[in-house]
């Protein structure tokens, strides 16, 4: 058993329509160690800090992700944090964390030349373990996203000597890949580069194809897999994700089940 957890139409205006076709710009605070890049980012955002601010730190000292679970950050890991405000449905929220995992997916192949894999709601696996996370935390105003700002976290250098033993079983590093780590900061490049056409998609209500890649690349599709929700424990097969990011699960009755909340507590 785990802690259950968190999951995230409308029509387009003309200038909604017109925003769509622009790509992100970007604007970079860069820091040498901060608590959380989120932390930092709220702040930001709150004080006026446009879309696509991205706030960079070598290391984080209270670093999380879901649940407020610590996400250990020591130097050489990549950890920024995109401040969004992309007025979307809330009811696709989920969307974003799902074009952030794509976009980490995504870079990782580029670098390493490997196929990782995506863990729903919110992580990244290579070669079986985790290589990295998203924390994606939202203000809503009516049915829309107002703003949200997108966490993530990728194991790029092993720091053998620090990993505590708790974390050294289920976690891998790019540096396990091969011979040298990617350099953070093209990994970071690449990893907004593959995002901006991800947010594009889902500006543009673009839901299916972003369904499409993140099915190619999951990790639980077709296992059997218990889910802790709000409303209990469900158990049955993944399906995969629908088209509002949703995880489908077929219990022994047969009938699908659309999880938009709640944690993967086992998979097999």
């Amino acid at each position: 058993m785990c802690a259950a957890g968190t999951g995230l139409g409308g029509e387009l205006s003309d200038d909604k329509k017109l925003r769509e076709r622009v790509p992100l710009s970007f604007s970079f605070e860069w820091f040498d160690e901060v608590s959380s890049t989120n932390d930092v980012a709220r702040q930001l955002a709150e004080s006026g800090a446009a879309e696509g601010t991205v706030v960079v730190s070598k290391s984080q000292t209270a670093g999380r992700g879901r649940h407020s679970r610590r996400w250990f950050s020591p130097e050489g890991g990549l950890y920024f944090t995109l401040i969004l405000r992309p007025q979307s449905p809330a009811a696709k929220a989920q969307l974003l964390a799902i074009a952030g995992a794509l976009a980490v997916a995504d870079a990782i192949e580029l670098a390493t030349l490997t196929s990782p894999q995506l863990k729903w709601p919110n992580d990244i696996y290579l070669l079986g373990e985790k290589v990295g996370g998203i924390l994606t935390e939202t203000q809503v105003s009516g049915e829309f996203v107002k703003l949200a700002l997108l966490g993530i976290g990728v194991n790029v250098q092993r720091p053998d000597a620090l990993v505590p033993g708790s974390l050294q079983q289920g976690a891998v590093w790019l540096s396990d890949i091969g011979r040298t780590a990617p350099d953070t900061k093209e990994l970071l490049t690449a990893v907004l580069g593959s995002f901006t056409a991800w947010y594009q998609r889902l500006q543009s209500s673009d839901f299916a194809t972003m369904r499409d890649a993140y099915n190619r690349r999951d990790l639980l599709i077709g296992k059997d897999l218990e889910v802790e929700t709000r409303d209990g424990v469900v158990v049955g097969r993944s399906k995969g994700i629908d088209s509002r990011g949703a995880l489908l699960v077929s219990d022994v009755s047969g009938a699908t089940i659309a999880v938009t909340e709640g944690e993967v507590c086992s998979w097999s």
